[in-house]
């Protein structure tokens, strides 16, 4: 039977895990703005977490599918409209069905404005016309008011953002949010003013977050500091306890004449500390791990591709009687190729051909044996397939856009059209369509400037 002193010392020890876990996590959470939705942030695979099975993953969707946050019947088309946590619901005629395009997204409004059904979420503001779904907005949306002036505002719970061109450009109240911070009244720091009394819940709850302490702007100071404590307590318990176990064991050696093996009791220690120091680093040292690599290996990269600029892989420029026949005759038939400049990679063995203004330059890369790599050739916009027109013109959420750049180009025996949008504060979005104009995928660059004014 164990003694009061090895069951204290073993709940101590299991116990140890969750609670260095609770306190890392603590700290990861007071500093969740410097990484929180950031390209930066790395993915975990959970899979082998119970807490992320498909048995656990089912209920907590029926919970959130349970969970309604608004509702909104249409009398033109008889339709029901039901926002949860998990997603948009269409009731008609009886039937309840699942709008895709929502699925797993926090649905905060739903309602109609003209002819457009608008859904306000987590992930932006849509419209639905003709069953078919727009984005007008990448901005988390609470709520959504469309005024008499013309201009619409939305709300994401902490800004407001205004438009005054339907939801193409969106900038922030600043004037609504100076008048708030102006309207705020400034609280008195004389004694005579200041509670003395609060209800006991209230403190209960302040001393667990560290507000009495710290004040509620500065709360994250106190759950860092709690957070390590959690954190160096039971690595330094189990550390001393071990040291002890060793201490005992060589106490006990150096008592014989003869040497002994260590007692099996000291080897299943070591057994228990080196398991759980393998469990602490794949639940804790993974995220800065993949997140290191990551970096790393975006560092290399970058290193590698500045070590190729100062002239290892730079392409250098060639005369044309240089070029051989071969890679001259893989341009035949090839519109205004007479006009191109040509340049060689001694490195990779390959050669480029260019020609055309800025914006319109076609340039192609080819293998030493005269074999087309690389085709990016210039596209006029007046050449675009019709398909790519009517795409670009139905779509709400590229009004405000104009073609910068259209491309064919050929890689790897795939082709593709490459359109490059472009508005008039240099947001840029990239799509792309197949040789007869399907549209494959979509790529949003918002200038710098513009995300931080936001």
């Amino acid at each position: 039977m164990l003694s009061s002193t090895k069951w204290h010392t073993w709940v101590g020890l299991i116990l140890s895990l969750p609670i260095l876990i609770v306190g890392a996590t603590a700290v990861l959470i007071a500093c969740e703005k410097s990484y929180k939705n950031t390209s930066s942030e790395p993915r975990i695979n959970v899979a082998w977490l119970p807490g992320y099975s498909p048995t656990m993953m089912q209920k907590e969707e029926g919970m959130k599918k349970s969970e309604v946050k608004c509702t909104f019947a249409d009398p033109t088309e008889g339709v029901v409209y039901c926002g949860t946590k998990a997603g948009l619901y269409v009731q008609k005629v009886g039937q309840i069905a699942a709008m895709d395009d929502f699925k797993g997204q926090d649905i905060w409004q739903i309602g109609r404005h003209k002819n457009v059904i608008f859904v306000a979420s987590q992930q932006g503001l849509f419209f639905i016309e003709n069953n078919k779904m727009s984005k007008i907005s990448n901005k988390e949306t609470r709520q959504i008011d469309f005024r008499a002036d013309g201009s619409w505002a939305i709300s994401s719970g902490k800004e407001l953002y205004i438009s005054h061109d339907n939801g193409k450009n969106w900038t922030k109240d600043q004037a609504f949010a100076d008048f708030l911070a102006a309207a705020t009244p400034k609280l008195s720091t004389s004694k005579a003013q200041m509670p003395t009394t609060i209800p006991m819940h209230k403190l209960v709850m302040d001393l667990h977050t560290g507000k009495a302490f710290f004040g509620k702007s500065y709360g994250n100071i106190w759950i860092v500091l709690v957070g390590l404590s959690c954190c160096i307590l039971p690595l330094t318990g189990v550390w001393m306890w071990y040291r002890r176990l060793r201490k005992q064991a060589q106490m006990q050696t150096a008592t014989v004449a003869s040497k002994l093996p260590i007692p099996p009791s000291v080897n299943r220690i070591e057994t228990v500390v080196a398991a759980m120091v393998l469990l602490l680093g794949s639940v804790l040292l993974l995220p800065s791990c993949q997140n290191s690599g990551d970096s790393n290996k975006a560092t290399t990269e970058k290193d590698d591709k500045k070590e190729a600029n100062k002239g290892g892989n730079k392409p250098q420029a060639l005369d044309k009687s240089a070029v051989p026949q071969t890679v001259q005759s893989a341009l035949n038939g090839t519109a205004n190729a007479d006009q191109a400049t040509w340049k060689f990679n001694a490195e990779k063995q390959e050669y480029e051909a260019n020609w055309g203004e800025k914006g319109q330059e076609t340039k192609i890369k080819i293998a030493a044996d005269g074999s087309i790599l690389k085709k990016d050739t210039h596209l006029p916009e007046a050449n675009l397939n019709p398909k790519i027109k009517a795409y670009i013109a139905q779509n709400v959420q590229y009004k405000g856009f104009m073609v910068h750049k259209s491309k064919l180009k050929e890689e790897k025996g795939n082709r593709f059209v490459e359109i490059e949008l472009k508005n008039d504060t240099d947001d840029k979005i990239k799509l792309k369509f197949d040789p007869e104009g399907n549209f494959q995928t979509e790529e949003i660059k918002e200038k710098k400037e513009n995300k931080e004014k936001e």
